[in-house]
């Protein structure tokens, strides 16, 4: 009688992988897309293309108050001045305008936008390098080891600090990544699996040392 596929255990590397690893490091390359580091790139862009047209001899006074400091002189600026009063409609499309930047500026600055934009993005970093790191622990016999001192030493330390600082949003891992992880599981045992020790009843057979 012909043994299905689904009957056959999966190897204990792939499994680790499967539950323990890859989760996080696929939940990690999420981060930026969140609010917050969206805001975050938004705002800097913004700044940025601002200071450069200042620097051009380019202004637009309206631009700038928006994007200045609270403590900053130009945002004390009277921006209703600056709004079109010629047309109507363009006035109201600019006054909508300015008060939904407020109110993103208000939440951004109220909820810790930056800080959490800054550990997501380097949290997000460490889980990239922690996936480039499985090519070389994955070409061992027996690279479970290596792969808990990773979850241990890398992937653990990155994501308790950013739930501490409410910078990774889910309580766990984030929601609908399974295909992401299947995809990644079989990509990855496709690629080392023929390197990894063969499994017995008992568990994986031990290196034979020359």
């Amino acid at each position: 009688m012909a043994i299905s596929a689904a009957a056959i255990p999966e190897h204990p590397v792939a499994s680790k992988l499967r539950t323990q690893v890859l989760p996080w490091v696929v939940s990690g390359k999420l981060l930026p897309k969140q609010w917050f580091c969206r805001l975050h790139l938004l705002f800097g862009y913004t700044t940025d293309v601002t200071v450069a047209l200042g620097a051009l001899g380019l202004s637009i006074p309206l631009v700038t108050a928006l994007v200045a400091d609270a403590d900053d002189k130009k945002a004390k600026m009277d921006i209703a001045r600056l709004l079109p009063h010629e047309q109507r409609w363009l006035y109201y499309v600019a006054l909508a305008s300015v008060v939904l930047w407020v109110c993103l500026r208000v939440a951004y600055a109220r909820e810790g936008g930056q800080k959490r934009a800054v550990l997501a993005r380097s949290c997000s970093q460490t889980m990239r390098q922690a996936e480039a790191r499985l090519f070389t622990i994955l070409a061992n016999g027996n690279p479970i080891p290596e792969l808990n001192k990773l979850v241990a030493e890398t992937i653990a330390p990155s994501v308790d600090r950013n739930i501490q600082e409410e910078a990774w949003p889910w309580s766990g891992w984030a929601p609908e990544i399974d295909k992401h992880v299947d995809l990644a599981v079989g990509r990855l045992s496709l690629q080392f699996s023929s390197s990894w020790n063969p499994v017995t009843t008992t568990g994986p057979v031990p290196e034979q040392k020359v």
